[in-house]
């Protein structure tokens, strides 16, 4: 079954991807000023989606770090 959304949120969702792929690498790098900003960043533009809602693959999980964002989509 095929699910239909808007291109700005496809938009928004890889920006959101991004966002949390490049947190995990400011994480690995160990700059931790940035961490604290982009944390912050992320934390606040979360809330903006919290009426929003999806639904995950049986494979996936909402809080896996071993799914990484696509590349190059």
């Amino acid at each position: 079954s095929e699910m239909v959304i808007s291109v700005g949120k496809n938009i928004r969702c890889q920006i959101a991807k991004n966002l949390l792929s490049a947190h995990g690498q400011i994480a690995d790098s160990g700059n931790v000023n940035a961490l604290i900003v982009l944390t912050k960043f992320i934390l606040k533009l979360s809330k903006q989606f919290d009426d929003e809602f999806f639904e995950l693959r049986p494979k996936e999980q909402a809080c896996s770090s071993e799914s990484p964002p696509d590349k190059g989509q």
